[in-house]
C-alpha cells in the first residue's frame, strides 16, 4: 500500500517502529509517535533537565525515513538563575551529547555506522564533530567514517 493511502493509526505505527529502532542504538526513550510528536527522550543525572531528540520534519513523506532530521532540545526548570546560566548549562548538556547527535544523523542510511558510533571509546573532539556531521549531513559516509575513526 503506498503512502498516500495510510491512516493516521498506520502512519503512527511505522512511525513508532523507526523511533524504537533509532532510540535502541543511542540507548534513549522513545516517545510520542502515537500522537504525532515522536520524540527520544535521553537520561540525565539532573532532576531539573529534560534532554530530548525530536524530529521536526515528521512525516517526511518517506517510507524509509518517516522521521527525518532530529533536533537536540534541552529543557531546564526555572531555578531563580538567569538566562546567561540557562544558555551555559545548556551548552555544556549539548556537548555531552555529540555521539548520539552524530549516531542519529548516520542511523537511518548507515546503522553500521550509527552503532560504530556509538561504540567508540574514545570522546569526539569538537573538529571530528563538526566535519563528521558535516559529511553525514550530505551523505558522504565514508568520508565520515574515516574523520571519526570507525
Amino acid at each position: 500500500m503506498s503512502m498516500q493511502n495510510w491512516t493516521e493509526v498506520e502512519l503512527f505505527a511505522a512511525a513508532a517502529q523507526q523511533l524504537a529502532a533509532r532510540s535502541s542504538v543511542i540507548g534513549g526513550k522513545p516517545w510520542g509517535a502515537d500522537k504525532g510528536k515522536p520524540r527520544i527522550y535521553l537520561e540525565t543525572k539532573r532532576r531539573d533537565t529534560k534532554l530530548f531528540f525530536e524530529f521536526p520534519d515528521f512525516p517526511t513523506g518517506d517510507e524509509g525515513d518517516l522521521l527525518g532530521g532530529a533536533k537536540l532540545s534541552v529543557f531546564i526548570e526555572d531555578c531563580g538563575q538567569g538566562p546567561n546560566w540557562h544558555a551555559t548549562q545548556k551548552e555544556k548538556l549539548l556537548r555531552c551529547y555529540y555521539r548520539e547527535m552524530l549516531a542519529l544523523q548516520a542511523v537511518a542510511d548507515d546503522p553500521d555506522l550509527a552503532r560504530a558510533i556509538m561504540e567508540r571509546e574514545e570522546p569526539y573532539t569538537p573538529d571530528e564533530v563538526n566535519s563528521a556531521g558535516h559529511e553525514l549531513t550530505n551523505s558522504r559516509f565514508v568520508e565520515a567514517r574515516a574523520i571519526l575513526g570507525v
